[in-house]
């Protein structure tokens, strides 16, 4: 004689799905902390390129103006000279506009790469201030799974649950882009990282 009872289906409560529940929640709240600190050291380190090109900016732009000052300088020394020193002063002051060329184009270079390097520091930043709010809104659905599972409490299970989809949502859209924040809230950031070294 077989025993039916034993082989028959234990019934799933909702209470059985709260241990799940806080697990899914601790995993995507860890998920979300180490993307927030990648996003925080991509930041960091593109806020150094940022820092090498304004410097690499005002290093040409020094150059382009003295090698401008040198070449208007050999002009007008060259001014009155004999036809030989005058031929070597124009001479050096061909070769010093070029120079002055030069740097002005590298000047330029190095602006337009710091901006970008700017943009892309600030992306960083955005992505790491959204995956913070969605680290936040994960951990008060584990606390809140936590407490429902002691308190046999229905209501903060669905509580717990409503933090845990909005906090997966907000890390998608960190990841996503499919809303960007107003710069104003998280602008601060970079500006300060741009102040820590001016």
């Amino acid at each position: 004689m077989s025993d039916t009872n034993a082989e028959a289906p234990k019934s799933t409560t909702w209470q059985d799905w709260v241990s799940r529940t806080t697990a899914v929640f601790a995993v995507l709240a860890a998920l979300s902390s180490g993307v927030w600190g990648a996003s925080n050291l991509r930041a960091i380190l593109e806020q150094g390129r940022v820092n090498d090109q304004w410097a690499y900016y005002q290093s040409a732009s020094i150059k382009a103006h003295g090698a401008g000052q040198m070449r208007d300088q050999t002009k007008a020394l060259g001014t009155g000279e004999t036809a030989e020193r005058a031929k070597a002063f124009n001479a050096l002051a061909s070769e010093l506009d070029k120079e002055q060329i030069r740097e002005s184009d590298k000047k330029d270079k190095a602006y337009h790469d710091a901006t970008e390097y700017e943009k892309s520091r600030d992306k960083w930043v955005e992505r790491g201030f959204w995956y913070e709010v969605s680290f936040a809104l994960l951990q008060v659905a584990v606390i809140l799974s936590t407490i429902a599972a002691a308190a046999k409490s229905r209501g903060l299970l669905i509580t717990a649950a409503a933090f845990g989809v909005l906090g997966l949502a907000v890390l998608a859209n960190g990841y996503f882009f499919i809303k960007h924040a107003p710069p104003s809230w998280y602008e601060s950031v970079s500006k300060g990282m741009a102040s820590d070294v001016k």
